[in-house]
């Protein structure tokens, strides 16, 4: 009886999963996200979110702390919009782009808000590739999430052309998402974490995407309403009357009386404004006369909605970067150069070299004739222009220890303990202890001496440093790649281990030499470890069981099948397995009388003999135990 009932509850606990609404005190795991609880529970009020059943604690859950897939999100955006009343036709969407959402195995449940954000520009169909992984959905980067919403608002007026981020990373963010972080930030819709940064290639999680859902919600909403939308947006000084527009310049002439000013954008575009006494000019915290502007000052002017010029701000605040010189390009009147960081190479930065910049190349002043693509340069700027460009030396040396050889790659780590990481030449010449070798040769924990040239590493000087050790246990997974990588449980305390295998290890199966992809999880392992490398491996086979003691979770009976957890006698964890229950099963129940599946119920305790299809495993027999 207790197990008829306890089915009554489950079916209709499934049931209310179903809901797209669950109110605002159902969720069970939300207290451990205070700030974010009561977005989230506004957002399921208004259907925009939704939550799943726990199938052991049979409880609603909304999983604040796990990563919103990239199709989960497009579902959330196209839900805010629904709910302010924001969506266009979606008629035949679906059928219009099947074939786009087929090759890139969109769910069935995502597919007609997919379809909506490609009609409607959200995203587009190279967006898709992103989307999921075989069958499995990626997690959304924080600054894909921001530019899908941005172009959501449809508040393409307010963006600006040259955007301002104030997030301590700003660097790292795609310039094609930067207007659109900003536009959000500006709405009080994202924020930086503690340490100011935006944290762009970071997944989101749900929590963070309720609170975006939310905040957009109600701008949509305040905004529908034709009411000034409550949420604050960043003054600029001093507080215009009427919405500005402002862009970022350098100036390029000014005539001899201050009523006319020539500036230039980042692309070397110029634009004419003619100035007059109304004109407000400020620095810092002083307010100056046109007069006062001087050719090269980078300045913020602020135009009406007739691109005239109400008031401009100098900000000439000189910053050094210090970087590789990716790329030189020459214009009309000057150079535009891209430097990326040493250290960090997804960070790059633009600045314009003109006649007036200082280039320096050991302590002489030289032409840019001497700048060449791959030199170490520091380059001081104001604003877009670079008034000092110092040129490093084209070879540098680093000295540390290897920490990782992916051949095409090494990453060593410094005397200063920073670990870069160094583009290998074809090229490359090594040495390893006084002898020529390759640079497959060289072992995570070499004492190294590294030369590079023009971004390449074309010399590496190596001493080994053996430190040798052994491991035994059983496998938990083996990655092959370059390096492969093995994860083992060690005997000796049953924690798991992971170690690089070497391009050269020695495998033998019993006593069969072969190969790193003849292993299998489950073999038992004695692995040869020299600097945390894998140089041997000596296995045996252990024969997969037939058996499963188990405990019932959950019957399906109308597709056969049976969902048990157990504790896997090897690895010590707990193992959730489907089994296959087939016309050929006999099932028995603990008084020795033959039963039907239906008859079984979640928390038996079962015995069961059978063998494996894949990771499926198909029942001969099915004993209920006491």
């Amino acid at each position: 009886m207790k197990k008829q009932v306890s089915i009554i509850i489950l079916i209709v606990m499934i049931s209310m999963s179903t809901i797209g609404s669950f109110g605002a005190t159902v969720f069970s795991d939300i207290d451990s996200v205070p700030w974010a609880k009561d977005f989230i529970n506004k957002m399921a009020d208004k259907s925009i979110i939704k939550g799943s059943m726990d199938d052991k604690t049979l409880k609603i859950v909304y999983r604040p702390s796990a990563n919103v897939s990239y199709n989960e999100a497009i579902q959330m955006i196209y839900n805010f919009l629904k709910a302010t009343n924001r969506l266009k036709s979606t008629t035949g969407l679906v059928a219009k782009y099947q074939a786009s959402l087929t090759v890139n195995n969109i769910p069935t449940w995502a597919q007609e808000a997919v379809a909506y954000a490609l009609e409607d520009k959200i995203i587009t169909s190279g967006d898709l590739g992103s989307f999921m992984k075989g069958d499995n959905q990626n997690p959304a980067r924080r600054v894909d999430v921001a530019m899908f919403v941005g172009k959501a608002l449809n508040m393409e007026d307010e963006l600006s052309m040259i955007p301002i981020l104030d997030f301590k990373d700003a660097e790292t963010i795609i310039k094609s998402a930067m207007p659109y972080v900003e536009l959000l930030a500006n709405k009080k819709i994202i924020s930086g974490d503690l340490d100011k940064k935006f944290n762009p290639n970071n997944p989101i999680t749900r929590a963070e995407m309720a609170v975006v859902c939310s905040k957009t919600y109600d701008l949509l909403m305040a905004t529908t309403n034709n009411t000034t939308p409550t949420i604050p947006t960043t003054p600029t000084t001093p507080a215009p009357a009427t919405n500005y527009e402002t862009k970022l310049r350098v100036i390029d002439f000014i005539n001899s009386d201050a009523t006319m000013m020539v500036v230039k954008d980042d692309k070397g575009n110029t634009e004419v404004y003619s100035m007059d006494v109304t004109i407000l000019v400020k620095k810092g915290n002083s307010f100056l006369r046109a007069r006062d502007l001087r050719i090269g000052d980078t300045v913020k002017l602020s135009l009406d909605n007739k691109d005239k010029l109400v008031s401009i701000e100098i900000d000439n605040s000189s910053a050094d970067f210090t970087g590789i010189l990716q790329s030189i390009k020459d214009y009309d009147n000057y150079h535009l150069i891209v430097v990326k960081d040493k250290l960090d190479p997804m960070i790059k930065k633009e600045f314009k070299i003109d006649d007036d910049t200082d280039i320096r190349l050991d302590g002489k002043s030289v032409s840019t004739s001497k700048l060449y693509e791959g030199d170490s340069i520091t380059v001081k700027s104001m604003g877009l222009r670079a008034t000092k460009v110092t040129i490093e030396s084209s070879e540098m040396t680093y000295e540390g220890i290897l920490e990782e050889n992916k051949y095409h790659t090494i990453k060593v780590r410094t005397n200063n303990n920073q670990v870069i990481e160094l583009e290998v030449s074809d090229r490359v010449y090594v040495r390893r202890d006084g002898s020529r070798s390759d640079i497959i040769d060289l072992m995570t924990g070499d004492i190294v001496t590294v030369t590079v040239e023009y971004n390449e590493v074309t010399d590496i000087r190596a001493i080994a440093r053996s430190v040798e050790s052994e491991d035994e246990g059983t496998i938990k997974a083996i990655i092959i790649g370059s390096p492969s990588k093995i994860t083992i449980v060690s005997k000796d305390d049953n924690e798991e281990y992971t170690y690089e295998i070497s391009s050269n290890v020695d495998v033998k199966i019993g006593r069969d030499y072969a190969k790193i992809y003849d292993l299998r999880p489950g073999y038992t392992v004695e692995l040869e470890i020299e600097n945390k490398v894998v140089m041997e491996i000596d296995a045996e086979k252990v024969e997969e069981k037939n058996t499963i003691s188990a405990e019932i979770t959950r019957v399906y009976s109308d597709i056969n099948r049976l969902k048990v957890e157990y504790i896997d006698s090897t690895t010590r964890e707990r193992v959730i397995r489907f089994v296959e229950v087939s016309d050929d099963t006999r099932i028995i129940s603990s008084d020795a009388t033959s039963i039907r599946l239906s008859q079984l119920g979640s928390g038996d305790e079962v015995f069961i003999e059978g063998y494996y299809v894949d990771d499926l495993f198909v029942a001969k027999r099915i004993i209920q135990l006491d």
